[in-house]
């Protein structure tokens, strides 16, 4: 009777490390499949040793799940800040193309102002365009006044581009942490096997211990690189933006 009791008990065992195989080794994460699983038993549950002894399947399980929530929310998340950091950066290529721009449209004009006052032969020509001195002078100074104005919104698109990396990168750390984690959880439930009394309930209350260790070292998820307001652009003269048409 002991035998046949102990074979029932490892079979119980073996058909909960499969169902935390599935749901944690496959490396994609199914969280209502998850969800539905432990749905008695809520992610921060704290377990007591007789809970343990009483439904290892279900502890079992219920440990496979708290690794899959943790991969499930930065998945989450590192996809936000990955497409929030796209926008920044295409905004941010747009602005260094207009300021290119009109850094070009100021140089020219210096040298078209420089043969004019050479040659002294006024208006001077850029672009096919004549322009008097005055209007010359004048172009000058509002393309040295844009390439300015939008100087805080060069420095806070790369504060912001940086800021939405470092989230990225400690967000992919933590998934590369959590896949490794989950592997050591998947062998370590393989080599459990149930024993009589407390050295069972010891090696699982182990475990649990070593889950909640290891998720308080994950780096915290604040939503800071996605919250910050940036400046708007300020805008050219329409002559100005006109030169670059």
């Amino acid at each position: 009777m002991g035998n046949a009791m102990q074979f029932l008990a490892r079979m119980c065992l073996a058909a909960a490390i499969a169902a935390v195989a599935l749901g944690c080794g496959s490396g994609k994460t199914d969280r209502g499949k998850t969800e539905k699983n432990v749905r008695k038993y809520p992610l921060d549950k704290v377990w007591t040793s007789d809970e343990i002894a009483a439904d290892p399947e279900g502890y079992m399980v219920w440990a496979g799940a708290r690794i899959d929530d943790q991969v499930y929310e930065r998945t989450r998340r590192f996809q936000a800040v990955q497409n929030h950091l796209q926008k920044i950066r295409e905004r941010q290529e747009t602005l260094k193309t207009r300021l290119g721009q009109f850094r070009n449209v100021q140089v020219r004009m210096e040298q078209a102002v420089r043969r004019a006052e050479d040659e002294d032969r006024w208006p001077a020509s850029m672009g096919g365009k004549r322009f008097t001195r005055d209007e010359a002078r004048d172009i000058i100074r509002q393309a040295k006044q844009y390439v300015q104005d939008n100087q805080p919104l060069v420095d806070a698109y790369d504060k912001a581009v940086a800021r939405a990396d470092a989230a990225a990168e400690s967000l992919q750390r933590d998934l590369n942490r959590l896949a490794q984690y989950r592997e050591r959880l998947e062998l370590d439930l393989g080599n459990i096997r149930l024993k009589e009394g407390l050295d069972q309930v010891d090696l699982l209350r182990k475990k649990e211990q070593e889950i909640a260790s290891f998720t308080k070292t994950l780096g915290t998820m604040a939503d800071d690189s996605l919250g910050e307001s940036l400046p708007d652009e300020k805008q050219p003269t329409a002559v100005l933006n006109g030169l670059i048409q």
